[in-house]
């Protein structure tokens, strides 16, 4: 019971307290509000979302791990569904997305009721008073959170908003530029002519002007109630955050600064997707390809006009070989009838749709929500504390913006090529959605590209949820447990202080034993007490967690490689097993190989090592063998890849031979000769460069080639590749276990630029989620690690940098092709699949 007590009491000092205010009137800003909760919670900090309603269009609150205290709609909200009802019915024919900001404010009012209704709730004041929250976050332009954490004296408090912009300086602090980064609802992209500028800045000031007036009328309002409040414009201008619903990889270039976070993409929810229940995994099996059409929670497809409706019913039968699935609200409609082609529903499983490898493209709204899902579709793997995103697969689209930030969405679809962009009035022109369709399902190139976006995201050292955490968390001042000291940061595991983090390492290394003066164990840590009770100190350090070794090293040690338990079905040990064996064979074939391909053995000058200097020829001969060798290691250690039929096996090595030999040559450099500055570099397992003979390498393949060429050639790529990667090798410093893993690892590390077929992609994902599993396992059990985010960020380096390495490897080809060395113009990798295996 004890013991329970202790873990109960650990929960309690790490755990932050935070408060969400979110309005619930539209699904996508709830759920914005929703996932940042839900984050933290699964952080092991309390979240309370005050949810006041002005709908019930979206069913409520979707927080499923934060306390929600659900607001009821009063008397005077009521009226909001009447709005909502009609700006549905009026979106698609506005000309512009002012119209809906102008009909918004006959409703504004209805806010600021909304806002003395939840002040007015009977003991909801004084029980949020109680808790003494330690942060707060809500969302724009709803000023009724920021008013509430206001009156609760809630000093560190975040703005949130679901968009991806927020035009103006009021709440941000940070200046827009409307001559070069579009406006929220201007309908720009960021390649503007003169008159578009003109027209993007008035855009930009109307919007702000209108979205002033919001502000207006909801101050006017809770006024009458609070005449004493500060103006809700000072009030929202003393945030300490702002989180932006943005994806910076994908959003266009605009002005920031360290008060604005980009979080987009959090919406997505973690466990990824769920496979399809049988109903729709039938329907993608009726035809080759199925294509979504789906505009969201708030935009309502029944009220689009006829001839809208007339276009896409039209289109679809002109394609009798797919299937069209479109999200239709209205059953009664028959919207279907006569086109056997089409399935129509109220409701779709869109994210799950979206990560099934059979939909072929998505035609969509362009909503913030809708366009991160399909920018992160694919299958989405999060392995505990690694939070990697495990996934290539992306979803090409077909955008028809309909309001507001749509508009601008739209425009960042087409500027990364992941998409072709519609005007919503395209859908009463005859054969634009018609070819919008036969581009997106014939040119592979937007598949492609969103692949290669969804990659850059993948590779990012850390997550959005991470990134919420860590910068939510920093807002809130941190003690130390033991003497109760501010402190920035955790130390040895637990939030300490410095001071008592060197005590407890100091009194670890000593082995000394102390007891307590009073010898209750129950004396006050005091950080500004000289004379604290040292036996007690060291006792709580010791409950609450703190772990240190005195065998501890530097980042930049070298870290032995602890004894593993030899046990075949642990993968890396399968690995580095098969590696070995790889390795021991291939070696053998080369000293066989040396009498006949190897002319002239010139022994290189390095002390203690058995290395010939290696030619063109004996290279190419080992690489031949190597091929075949490194699908039989690739079989060996994965019975996935084993599975594949010949064809899918060759298209593999043709991804990653090129990727694994560069990894090999440059390891066994970094082994053989530690420091890169010397004139050696590795060429096979028992040969290598020696950089001040570099005729010796070339001089049999082509006597006519210019040498002088080929020589500055060779010199000038192996020593870019060298210092490339080798500082890189020095310092990080990786264990064998490591290096097994970034062999393993670059099997299924997919080339974004290299078409592949979805079920290798998807079992890409598989045996890549296996080998961070495995490698996580190895961290704890064999590291005993408890934070390894510094080693996966080396790994994630190196990968990146090999990836530039093979870059230039291929450049180097190129430039032999020009210098007449070789008689194919083709990269080292298409040399190698040329070979009979």
């Amino acid at each position: 019971m004890q013991i329970l007590h202790l873990l109960f009491l650990v929960s309690i000092v790490h755990s932050l307290k935070f408060l969400a205010f979110s309005t619930q009137f539209a699904r996508s800003h709830a759920n914005f509000i929703a996932r940042i909760s839900d984050v933290l919670v699964e952080a092991g900090h309390e979240v309370t979302i005050v949810a006041p309603v002005l709908t019930d269009s979206f069913g409520g609150p979707l927080a499923k791990k934060a306390k929600v205290v659900t607001i009821p709609k009063c008397e005077q909200t009521k009226p909001f569904d009447e709005f909502l009802n009609k700006v549905s019915a009026n979106i698609w024919v506005m000309k512009h997305s002012a119209q809906m900001i102008l009909e918004k404010r006959k409703v504004n009012a209805i806010w600021g009721h909304s806002c003395l209704s939840v002040l007015d709730t009977p003991g909801l004041f004084d029980s949020l008073k109680v808790e003494k929250f330690d942060a707060a976050f809500a969302e724009s332009p709803d000023v009724c959170g920021p008013v509430l954490f206001h009156l609760l004296e809630i000093e560190k408090w975040a703005v949130t908003y679901s968009v991806a912009i927020r035009d103006g300086f009021d709440i941000t602090q940070t200046p827009s530029i409307p001559s070069y980064v579009p406006s929220m609802m201007g309908g720009m992209s960021d390649s503007m002519t003169f008159f578009q500028r003109l027209s993007n800045t008035f855009s930009f000031v109307m919007t702000n002007l209108m979205i002033g007036t919001v502000y207006t009328d909801i101050d006017a309002v809770i006024r009458q109630r609070l005449p004493e409040l500060p103006p809700v414009m000072d009030i929202l201008s003393s945030n300490s955050l702002v989180f932006l619903n943005s994806e910076p990889l994908v959003d266009f270039p605009k002005p920031s600064s360290a008060r604005v976070i980009d979080i987009g993409g959090i919406t997505v929810a973690e466990e990824g997707h769920k496979p399809l229940n049988q109903k729709w995994s039938s329907i993608l099996d009726l035809r080759p390809k199925t294509i979504l059409l789906s505009f969201g929670s708030m935009v309502k497809a029944y009220t689009m006009p006829d001839e809208y409706k007339m276009t896409i019913r039209v289109t679809f039968k002109k394609f009798p070989d797919v299937t069209f699935i479109w999200k239709y609200e209205r059953p009664d409609h028959n919207i279907s009838a006569d086109i056997p082609n089409l399935i129509e529903s109220t409701w779709v499983p869109q994210n799950d749709l979206l990560h099934d490898s059979r939909l072929s493209a998505f035609i969509t709204h362009c909503g913030q929500g809708s366009t991160a899902e399909s920018i992160d579709a694919g299958q989405i793997s999060y392995i505990r504390k690694l939070d990697l995103h495990l996934c290539v697969s992306g979803i090409p689209v077909i955008v028809i913006p309909v309001l507001a930030d749509q508009l601008r969405n739209s425009y960042q679809v087409e500027r990364n090529g992941i998409g072709i962009r519609l005007e919503k009035a395209d859908l009463a022109k005859e054969g634009r959605l018609e070819e919008a369709i036969r581009e997106i399902l014939t040119n592979q190139s937007y598949r492609q590209k969103a692949r290669k976006v969804r990659q850059m995201i993948a590779d990012r050292p850390f997550s959005m949820k991470e990134l919420t955490v860590i910068t939510l968390e920093m807002t809130t001042p941190l003690t130390c447990s033991i003497c109760s000291a501010p402190t920035n940061y955790a130390h040895l595991g637990i939030n300490a202080c410095r001071s008592c983090a060197d005590f407890y390492k100091r009194t670890v290394a000593s082995k000394r034993i102390y007891g307590c003066r009073r010898g209750d164990g129950k004396c006050t840590i005091n950080k500004k007490d000289s004379r604290n009770c040292r036996g007690c100190r060291f006792n709580r350090c010791k409950k609450l967690g703190m772990k240190w070794s005195e065998e501890k090293v530097s980042e930049c040690e070298l870290v032995e490689t602890p004894a593993l338990q030899p046990k075949d079905d642990i993968l890396l040990i399968r690995v580095s097993k098969e590696y070995l064996a790889s390795v021991e064979r291939r070696k053998s074939f080369e000293m066989t190989l040396r009498p006949t391909s190897l002319h002239r053995h010139i022994k290189a000058d390095v002390e203690g090592e058995d290395l010939l200097l290696c030619s063109w020829t004996y290279m190419i001969d080992c690489l031949k063998m190597f091929a075949g060798e490194y699908i039989r290691f690739a079989s060996s250690v994965f019975p996935e890849y084993a599975a594949l039929s010949l064809d899918d096996q060759r298209l593999m090595l043709r991804n990653f031979a090129t990727r694994l030999y560069l990894m090999e040559a440059q390891c066994g450099t970094h082994r053989k000769f530690g420091s890169h500055d010397g004139p050696y570099c590795m060429a096979t397992l028992t040969t290598c460069h020696d950089m001040r003979y570099v005729e010796f390498f070339t001089e049999e393949v082509n006597p006519s080639a210019s040498n002088t060429e080929v020589v500055k050639i060779t010199n000038y790529y192996t020593e870019r590749g060298k210092t490339l990667i080798g500082p890189i090798l020095t310092k990080y410093q990786f264990t064998d276990v490591e290096y097994a893993f970034l062999f393993a690892l670059s099997i299924w590390q997919i080339d974004p630029d290299q078409c592949m077929p979805d079920n290798i992609v998807s079992l890409s994902d598989i045996c890549r989620k296996q080998l961070f599993e495995a490698l996580q396992l190895y961290y704890q059990d064999q590291l005993k690690l408890s934070d390894y985010s510094v080693r996966l960020g080396n790994l994630t380096t190196f990968e990146h940098v090999i990836q530039e390495g093979i870059g230039l490897l291929n450049e180097e080809v190129q430039a032999y092709n020009v210098a007449g060395l070789l008689n194919a113009d083709a990269p080292f990798l298409q040399i190698v699949m040329q070979i009979p295996l």
